[in-house]
């Protein structure tokens, strides 16, 4: 594989891009739900400066696409861990970048009893749009706990962007629903939740020139998986 040069950002560049950083790997994993699955997705991997820096433009052309003027004074909100890094990240390079002014904040796993205390940290969300930034979505939960601490504090959800979707049903009480994570958190918070990449998306960059003759086998295995937990993709 080789970077492709591609300044639309889209989800096969993007694909392109995580499999260049080992961010994206094929192997026998363990997802949150507990079902061995042949890749997985870890934006943690994503930690040299050059490629945050790189994400964060993916990120930040998703934003600027999907929210427009909307995007202007909102609050890009990070769930504890992974999505702290992630809203400086691209706050950062909307602000460098494209010159567009967000603010940035995030929720602690416990409280704060001393200092400024609480749980929340960074810009003030009352009566401001509210954008969830996050990596890969498996389980809802976690987003949809960040926009139950989002609406107590007076800020208006208006989306959630993600960098992976996996495309599969979730489980609840050890069966498996008839809903996707990102479909979960649709119903759940009427708002709309957008990735650069899907699991559909890396199907269709492994049969690409960039892609490589030797995934024949494990092509089999995500369409394999794919067939077992996966769920219809928006049109």
């Amino acid at each position: 594989m080789q970077r492709m040069k591609n300044e639309k950002r889209g989800p096969i560049a993007f694909v392109n891009f995580a499999l260049l950083e080992k961010v994206l790997r094929f192997g026998n994993f363990k997802t949150k739900t507990g079902r061995e699955t042949p890749y997985f997705f870890n934006a943690g991997d994503f930690y040299q400066s050059v490629a945050l820096a790189e994400l964060g433009d993916f990120y930040a052309k998703l934003l600027i696409n999907k929210f427009g003027d909307k995007l202007k004074g909102a609050v890009l909100f990070g769930p504890a861990y992974k999505g702290i890094g992630l809203v400086y990240t691209v706050a950062t390079i909307l602000g460098f970048v494209y010159e567009i002014q967000v603010g940035v904040a995030y929720n602690r796993k416990e409280a704060k009893d001393h200092g400024e205390g609480g749980t929340l940290v960074g810009t003030p969300l009352e009566g401001r749009a509210n954008i969830i930034l996050e990596d890969v979505v498996t389980t809802s939960e976690t987003k949809i706990e960040a926009a139950g601490l989002i609406a107590k504090a007076g800020g208006k959800l208006i989306g959630c962007v993600i960098a992976f979707d996996r495309q599969e049903k979730g489980t609840k009480d050890g069966v498996m629903t008839e809903r996707s994570g990102a479909q979960e958190f649709e119903l759940a918070c009427n708002v709309p939740m957008y990735s650069i990449a899907t699991l559909a998306d890396l199907i269709r960059f492994m049969d690409t020139p960039e892609g490589s003759d030797g995934w024949h086998e494990t092509v089999a295995k995500i369409k394999a998986y794919r067939d077992q937990y996966g769920i219809e993709p928006k049109a």
